[in-house]
């Protein structure tokens, strides 16, 4: 081998090269094989996200999620959160439910052009496929979601008494 570290033997050369050929087979055959992007949370709960795990856990999900723009000063996102906590629940497997502080992500919730709360983004498939804004009651939030995602995505109806009216 050279004096000179800048120059490589043809042998360490091509094992970098055959290493780097196998990590990128593999991350090209996963994504062909439909891999998941992201691991579904499978504990039937709310998960709390920040912009940091946003990529990850909502546009990479191989499951449609319920992004939950909310506040802990936010009455009416504090009315909302048992109905999103039992659609997270019933729905484990066909539905994510995800919820994102404003107050800690405020730079972030702009990009995404929150102007009020509670707001739910739906996405599937990485993409924003709907919006809603206000409190609502379950059936109504159940009926618009169903809407948006197809009837059979989501688990029997919400509880009548989740929210208070």
């Amino acid at each position: 081998m050279s004096a000179n570290p800048e120059i490589r033997s043809p042998r360490s050369l091509a094992g970098a090269l055959a290493v780097r050929a196998s990590i990128a087979a593999f991350v090209v055959l996963s994504t062909l094989l439909g891999a998941p992007l992201a691991a579904a949370p499978t504990s039937g709960e709310p998960i709390h996200i920040t912009h940091r795990e946003f990529k990850s856990a909502v546009l990479r999900s191989d499951l449609p999620v319920v992004v939950d723009f909310w506040a802990t000063w936010c009455g009416p996102c504090r009315k909302m959160a048992p109905a999103l906590a039992t659609l997270a629940a019933d729905n484990v497997g066909r539905l994510v439910v995800a919820k994102v502080n404003v107050d800690e992500n405020l730079a972030f919730t702009h990009r995404y052009g929150v102007k009020g709360l509670p707001t739910l983004l739906v996405f599937k498939n990485g993409r924003e496929i709907g919006r809603l804004q206000g409190n609502r009651k379950p059936e109504v939030l159940e009926q618009e979601l169903a809407a948006l995602l197809g009837p059979t995505m989501l688990a029997a109806a919400l509880p009548a008494d989740s929210i208070a009216p």
